[in-house]
């Protein structure tokens, strides 16, 4: 931040002492991700979006007609 040269030191402190108040309530998440690397924190998100959408509440929830149909056909022999 202050090599950018965009905020006063006051305003550094005052984002610096927000961001170490947010970070104290990491425990409460199920992910954490670190902007380090922009590029990697992107990925890393788009990854917990992926696993999300693949949790088993979802999928049922989406594909309920076909696993019922599939589970379905090994009870007619």
């Amino acid at each position: 931040m202050r090599n950018r040269g965009q905020d006063s030191e006051l305003v550094i402190g005052q984002r610096l002492a927000a961001a170490r108040e947010e970070m104290s309530h990491y425990g409460e998440f199920d992910y954490v991700i670190v902007n380090e690397v922009f590029e990697t924190a992107v990925e890393e998100m788009c990854s917990i979006f992926t696993a999300s959408r693949l949790r088993r509440e979802a999928q049922v929830a989406r594909h309920y007609s076909l696993i019922s149909a599939l589970l379905a056909e090994g009870q007619d022999a």
